[in-house]
């Protein structure tokens, strides 16, 4: 029987990085006896760009009608989707997109119907992340891209009471509904910081068993900005920038070495974390005894307060003059 593994996200767990990888290595997955679906475009991953990976159009196709981001006719997704599998040469077949994460519970019974008739076995897999550092990722995100302008902690403090998708045991039990008891795999994201090949390494470890010797570790491709660019992008998001905008603070912070320093820093102070994480500890002791996910221990980082953070003269002609240098790359040098 083919099995299909379905890599759901979850989101902000390293999902662009698997898809780059998988897209960009696609021949020599299938000759390891993997097949990454050449379903859709797969281009703008192969160059290394973010995309919503190989299953983002099926995965949109189950939304409800009335959904926003509904888009195609499920049917032919779906038949698309049998056919490649069916043609492949392979007996393990990998989609991956965490658009799947918002496909409601009765649509995925029906798709996992689907595939039961065509004699398909369906495996369903996705990342999850401590809770606080999920928020404030996925925080991050609309910053970066939505035009976010809240500061941090009013967000937190705003969102995480609701945050259904972070209830992980009571969603895993739910995927489980749908495709049976060891069908479904979470797995840890902060786990991948201690494997030798990142996430692409824990993930084939996890999933396949096995960790092939040409698999590299992955370049980060949606990387989050600093305390200093954060804050620069949320007093520039008032005059809602192009999410180039976003790009080219980051890029330029790597370039001037600060980049990766907010990973030395919580955005949120600790007694927040600490409300937070006992908010889900019950959902967090059932998926460590369930599925065996262990979250890391809270540790007491350095607060920086975005909001009444200070920014020296320096640090401020070090970022308007990078993106100076951005604008002067973009103007055709005869129309200087």
């Amino acid at each position: 029987m083919k099995k299909l593994y379905v890599h759901a996200g979850m989101p902000k767990c390293g999902t662009s990085a698997l898809q780059v990888f998988w897209a960009q290595n696609s021949e020599e997955l299938r000759r390891n006896g993997i097949d990454y679906l050449p379903l859709g475009d797969l281009s703008a991953a192969t160059a290394g760009e973010i995309t919503s990976g190989n299953a983002g159009p099926l995965a949109r196709s189950m939304y409800p009608t009335e959904h926003t981001a509904k888009k195609g006719s499920k049917k032919s997704h779906i038949d698309e989707l049998i056919k490649s599998i069916l043609d492949s040469p392979c007996e393990q077949l990998l989609i991956s997109s965490e658009l799947f994460m918002m496909v409601p519970i009765p649509e995925l019974k029906k798709f996992k119907s689907e595939l039961d008739a065509a004699g398909i076995q369906v495996i369903y897999t996705y990342y999850v992340r401590r809770q606080d550092q999920s928020i404030l990722s996925t925080y991050m995100q609309r910053v970066k891209r939505h035009g976010h302008s809240a500061y941090p902690e009013e967000h937190v403090r705003k969102v995480y009471k609701k945050a259904e998708p972070l209830r992980y045991h009571t969603a895993a039990k739910k995927f489980e509904g749908v495709f049976g008891s060891g069908n479904v795999i979470p797995l840890c994201y902060e786990d991948c910081k201690n494997h030798p090949k990142g996430i692409i390494g824990h993930f084939f470890s996890r999933i396949f068993s096995v960790v092939p010797d040409w698999i590299t570790t992955p370049e980060v491709v949606n990387v989050s900005p600093t305390p200093l660019e954060l804050k620069f992008q949320l007093m520039a998001n008032v005059y809602s920038p192009k999410s180039k905008f976003s790009d080219l603070l980051v890029r330029n912070s790597a370039i001037a070495g600060r980049g990766g320093v907010h990973k030395k820093h919580s955005l949120i102070p600790a007694d927040l974390v600490q409300e937070v994480m006992d908010f889900f500890s019950d959902e967090n002791r059932k998926m460590k005894k369930d599925f065996g996910i262990s979250f890391p221990e809270i540790e007491v980082d350095e607060y920086v307060d975005i909001r009444n953070m200070e920014v020296n003269v320096d640090d401020l002609m070090s970022v308007f003059i990078g993106l100076l240098v951005a604008l002067d790359k973009k103007i055709p040098a005869k129309k200087i």
